[in-house]
C-alpha cells in the first residue's frame, strides 16, 4: 500500500510505499527527508534554498505562485501538530494496551501461568519523543543554515532578534507619508541600460563625410592627405591650318645679288599692292594675289642666297626678315619661325626689324602647336616656342611682350598636361610686371596638378610630396597677396587660388589655416562668391564650386571639432546643392552627428544646448534619405540611451531615453528592419521607454511580447518594475498587488495577464537557479527579485486597511529577509556586498516600523 507527503520544505508531493518507512529520500529542493514510522516528511539541514512550485501546493490556484515563506510557515505549524496528535495517540495506546494486558494476566493465572508486564508502550513513546526532537532540531537548523563559524556574532543574534520578534505586528503609514517611507528603502538597481542586443545597433555608422574629387577626400593619416585621382588631361583639339601658298618658280633669276634684290623688293611691291586691295577675294584677283605672293618668295629666296654666299649681313637679314612675313602669310609657319629666329638672333636689337622678326617667329609656332603640326603626342613646338621666348627675353628683357610670351607659353604647356613645364614658364614672369600675381598663382595651381599626378601613382615619396604641397601653397599665397597689394579686381583666379590654398591646409594637416582662408581673411572666400546673380562684392560660381568650398569647410569644423560651424556649413551648403545631391548632405550631416554624440559621450554631463543642438541636427536628415538605414538610425537611438545618464536633471535623462524609443518605433517600421532581430528591438524599446517614464506604453509592448513568450525573464523583470514604478507614483493597494501578483488583463482576453508580477518571477528565478540553467546573473537576479518583492510587500503592510493582512506581509517581509541574510552573510565579492546592506537596512527599518 502507498501513499502521499509533501516536503514540509518546498511543498512538492512524493509517493511513498510501506516498505519506505524510517527510510531517507532527497528531496529536489536540496533537502534530506526523513520518513516517519507514521509516513511524513522531517526536513534536516538543507545546503540549498528550496525551489518554490507555483501550484504545487494544496489549496493555491496556479494563477498564484506559492509563497516560500508561507510553505515554511505552513511546514512548521503542521509538523506541531503532528506531534501533538502523536502524543496524544500513544497515551491512548498506552492505557488500551494496559488494561488488555491486566485481563490476559487474569485469564493466564487461572491456568496458573502468570504472565509479566508487556514493555511496548514504553518503546513507543520515547520513539515519538525522539521523531519530535528530531523534528524540532530540523526546523531550528533550517532558519539557522549555512551560518556557523562564517557568520559575525553580532549578525547571528540581530537575524534571531528578528525572527523570534512578535508575530502580531502591523506596520502602518501616517496619510501622505508613502514616499517618504519608499525613500527610506532604495534599492541597488541601475537604471543605465546595457547595450542592445539588436544587431547592428551598438555599431557606429562609417564615415559618411565623403568629400567628391574636387574637395578631395582626405587621409588624416597622411603627411599629405592620402592619394588622389589622376587628372584626365585632353589635349586640345587642332585647329585646321591655313591653305598654304605654293612657291611659284620664277623662269629666270639674275645673279648679280643688287639685281636680284632689287627684283625680290620691286615684287614685293607689287604683292603689297595687291594685299591692299579689298576685292582680291574675287576669283581672278585672288588667283593673281596668290600668284603674286609665290613669285615674290621664290626671287627673296633666291636674293636671300646671294646675299648668304657674298657675305653681306645687312642684306641678309633684311631678306630673311622679308622672307618670314612672306613665309607666315602663305601658311609656311615652320618656315617663318625659322626665318624669324635667324633675324632675332642676329640682327641689331635696336632695328625694329629685329624684334619684328623674333614676334613672327613666336606667333608662327604657336599657330603651329595649336594645328599640332608635330606629332600630337610630343610637343616639339612647345620646346622651339621656349627657346624663343628665351632668345625674345634676352635681347629684349624690358620689352613688355615679354610677360605675354611667358603667359602664353605656360598655358600652352598647362594645356598639354606639362604642369612643371607650365610652372617654369609662369615663373620666369618677374615681380616688377603686373602679371606676376597672376603667374604665382598660375604658377602655384600648375604645382598642384603635378601633386595630384604624382599623388595618384602606387607609393608616392611622402617627403616629396609634402614638398609639392608646400611649394604650392606658396606659389598661390604669394599670388593673392600681391593683388590684393595692387588692390585687384576680386577674379576667378584669385577666388580658385584660395579655395587651393584651404585645400592644401587641409592636406598638410592644418585645418585651422583652412578656416582661415576660407571665411577669415580680408576678403572671405565663403562671402565672395554667389550661384546668383554677382556684384562688386560677389562673383558668380558654379554650384559645383560652391559646393566644394562649402563642404571643405564643413570638413575643417568637423575636424576642429567645431560642429555648430559644421552645421552652419552644411546649412549654407544645402542651398546651394542640387536635388541629386541631397544625399550626400545626409551623409555628412551623419557625420556631424556620429563626432558630436562622441563628444557628448567624452564629456561627464551634458548640457540642454547639446541635446537641442543634436536633435536639430538629426532632424535636418531626412528621415527617407538612403543615409538612414535600419542599422544607422538603431545606432543613433543607442547613442542617446548612452546619453541619457549624462544629463544634467531627471528631465534631461527621460527626454534622451525617450528619443532612443522614438527611433526604435521608426526603426521598426522599416522594410530593411531585419525580422530576427524585432522581437529583440521590442524589449529594448520597451526598456527604454520604462526609462523615459512612458510606463503604460512599455508595459503594452511588454504585454504583447510577454503573451507569446511569458518564459523572457530580463522582460518579465523590466515589466515588474514598470509596475512598481506605477504602485510608486501612484500609490494604492490594487498598484502594489499588481505589482507583487501581477497585473488584471485590461482587454476582453480571458485568463491572467502574461506579466507574473514579483512574486511568481521570485519562484520561477529560484527553480531556474537551483536547476542545471543556472548562472551567477539569475542568482544576482533571484535577490533582487525578492527584494522587490520584500519592499512591495512592507508597503503594501502599511498602506492596506486588513490588518491581519499587515499582520502576515510583515511576518512574511521578516522571514523572506532573514533568509535572505543567511544567503549572502560570509560572501565577500562585490556584487553582493550591494545587496546584503538593502537586506540590513530594510530588516532595521521593519523592526522600527512595526507597531
Amino acid at each position: 500500500m502507498s501513499c502521499k507527503a509533501a516536503c514540509p520544505v518546498c511543498l512538492k508531493p512524493h509517493a511513498l510505499d510501506n516498505n519506505q518507512a524510517a527510510s531517507v529520500i532527497r528531496c529536489d529542493c536540496g533537502s534530506t527527508l526523513f520518513i516517519s514510522p507514521k509516513g511524513r516528511l522531517v526536513a534536516t539541514l538543507q545546503q540549498d534554498e528550496p525551489p518554490e512550485p507555483t501550484n504545487t501546493a494544496a489549496g493555491t490556484s496556479p494563477e498564484q505562485p506559492v509563497d516560500p515563506i508561507a510553505a515554511l510557515d505552513l511546514a512548521v505549524k503542521t509538523s506541531a501538530d503532528e506531534a501533538k496528535s502523536g502524543k496524544s495517540k500513544s497515551e491512548k495506546a498506552k492505557s488500551a494496551k494496559g488494561k488488555s494486558a491486566s485481563k490476559s494476566a487474569k485469564t493466564d493465572k487461572a491456568e496458573g501461568d502468570a504472565a509479566r508486564p508487556h514493555k511496548k508502550p514504553w518503546l513507543a513513546i520515547i520513539g515519538l519523543g525522539g521523531v519530535a526532537a528530531l523534528l524540532i532540531i530540523a526546523v531550528t537548523a533550517f532558519l539557522l543554515r549555512d551560518r556557523g563559524q562564517s557568520e559575525p556574532a553580532n549578525q547571528r543574534k540581530q537575524t534571531a532578534k528578528i525572527v523570534s520578534a512578535a508575530t502580531g505586528r502591523t506596520v502602518r503609514f501616517k496619510p501622505g507619508t508613502f514616499s517618504q517611507q519608499l525613500a527610506k528603502i532604495p534599492l541597488p538597481e541601475t537604471e543605465e541600460p546595457v547595450e542592445s542586443s539588436t544587431d547592428p545597433a551598438g555599431t557606429p555608422p562609417a564615415n559618411q563625410a565623403t568629400a567628391n574629387s574636387n574637395a578631395g577626400s582626405l587621409d588624416q593619416q597622411s603627411p599629405f592627405g592620402g592619394p588622389t585621382v589622376k587628372r584626365t588631361v585632353s589635349r586640345p583639339v587642332a585647329i585646321k591650318p591655313r591653305p598654304q601658298i605654293p612657291i611659284v618658280p620664277v623662269e629666270e633669276h639674275r645673279k648679280n645679288l643688287d639685281a636680284a634684290y632689287a627684283d625680290a623688293f620691286e615684287s614685293y611691291e607689287a604683292f603689297t599692292a595687291l594685299s591692299g586691295n579689298d576685292k582680291k577675294t574675287t576669283g581672278p584677283q585672288m588667283r593673281d594675289y596668290r600668284h603674286t605672293l609665290g613669285e615674290t618668295i621664290d626671287l627673296t629666296q633666291h636674293a636671300y642666297e646671294l646675299a648668304m654666299h657674298q657675305g653681306d649681313l645687312q642684306k641678309r637679314n633684311e631678306l630673311c626678315y622679308l622672307l618670314a612675313y612672306l613665309s607666315f602669310t602663305a601658311g609656311h609657319v615652320i618656315e617663318a619661325s625659322l626665318y624669324g629666329e635667324s633675324v632675332a638672333r642676329h640682327g641689331d636689337p635696336e632695328e625694329s626689324m629685329t624684334r619684328e622678326a623674333a614676334l613672327i617667329a613666336l606667333g608662327a609656332i604657336d599657330e603651329a602647336a595649336a594645328t599640332q603640326w608635330g606629332a600630337a603626342e610630343i610637343p616639339g613646338e612647345l620646346n622651339q616656342m621656349r627657346l624663343l621666348a628665351e632668345l625674345f627675353e634676352k635681347r629684349w628683357p624690358d620689352d613688355p611682350q615679354v610677360d605675354a610670351v611667358w603667359m602664353n607659353l605656360g598655358q600652352r604647356f598647362d594645356a598639354f598636361g606639362r604642369p612643371l613645364d607650365a610652372a617654369d614658364a609662369y615663373l620666369s614672369i618677374k615681380k616688377k610686371s603686373e602679371q606676376y600675381d597672376e603667374a604665382q598663382m598660375a604658377a602655384g595651381l600648375a604645382y598642384w596638378n603635378q601633386f595630384v599626378d604624382e599623388a595618384s601613382e602606387a607609393a608616392p615619396d611622402p617627403d616629396a610630396m609634402v614638398k609639392r604641397l608646400k611649394s604650392a601653397r606658396d606659389l598661390l599665397i604669394n599670388g593673392i597677396r600681391s593683388a590684393e597689394e595692387r588692390k585687384q579686381l576680386l577674379t576667378s583666379q584669385i577666388l580658385d587660388a584660395k579655395y587651393k590654398v584651404a585645400l592644401i591646409s587641409a592636406r598638410l594637416g592644418n585645418p585651422e589655416a583652412t578656416v582661415t582662408w576660407l571665411e577669415k581673411t580680408k576678403t572671405p572666400l565663403i562671402n565672395s562668391i554667389t550661384t546668383g546673380k554677382g556684384n562688386k562684392k560677389k562673383l558668380t560660381v558654379t554650384d559645383e564650386f560652391a559646393q566644394n568650398v562649402f563642404q571643405l569647410l564643413y570638413q575643417a569644423k568637423t575636424r576642429m571639432n567645431d560642429l555648430d560651424g559644421a552645421k552652419q556649413a552644411l546649412e549654407r551648403l544645402g542651398k546651394v546643392l542640387d536635388s541629386d545631391a541631397a544625399d550626400r548632405l545626409d551623409r555628412m550631416s551623419l557625420a556631424v552627428v556620429q563626432r558630436a554624440i562622441n563628444r557628448m559621450l567624452e564629456a561627464a554631463k551634458v548640457t540642454p544646448a547639446d541635446i537641442k543642438k543634436l536633435e536639430q541636427t538629426i532632424a535636418a536628415i531626412d528621415e527617407d534619405s538612403d543615409v538612414m538605414t535600419a542599422s544607422n538610425q538603431l545606432w543613433l537611438a543607442e547613442s542617446w540611451a548612452k546619453l541619457a545618464p549624462r544629463g544634467q536633471t531627471p528631465m534631461m535623462v527621460r527626454q534622451c531615453y525617450e528619443n532612443a524609443a522614438s527611433i526604435y518605433d521608426r526603426t521598426l517600421g522599416q522594410p530593411d528592419f531585419p525580422s530576427a532581430s524585432r522581437t529583440a528591438a521590442l524589449i529594448r524599446q520597451a526598456e527604454l521607454l520604462r526609462l523615459a517614464g512612458k510606463i503604460p506604453n512599455s508595459l503594452q509592448i511588454m504585454s504583447q511580447i510577454l503573451s507569446e513568450a511569458p518564459g523572457a525573464i530580463d522582460l518579465q523583470i523590466q515589466a515588474a518594475k514598470s509596475l512598481e514604478t506605477i504602485a510608486f507614483q501612484q500609490p494604492s493597494e490594487a498598484n502594489l498587488r499588481a505589482a507583487i501578483a501581477g497585473p488584471a488583463r485590461n482587454d476582453a482576453a480571458a485568463g491572467t495577464s502574461p506579466i507574473w508580477g514579483w512574486a511568481k518571477l521570485t519562484s520561477q528565478l529560484h527553480q531556474i537557479r537551483y536547476s542545471d540553467r543556472g548562472t551567477p546573473k539569475h542568482a544576482e537576479q533571484l535577490l533582487e527579485a525578492h527584494l522587490h518583492l520584500a519592499r512591495c510587500r512592507w508597503l503594501l503592510a502599511g498602506v492596506t486597511k486588513d490588518d491581519a493582512e499587515s499582520v502576515g506581509l510583515v511576518k512574511k517581509t521578516r522571514v523572506q529577509l532573514s533568509r535572505l541574510q543567511s544567503d549572502v552573510s560570509g560572501r565577500t565579492d562585490e556584487s553582493i556586498a550591494v545587496w546584503s546592506k538593502a537586506i540590513e537596512r530594510l530588516q532595521k527599518l521593519l523592526q522600527s516600523s512595526a507597531t
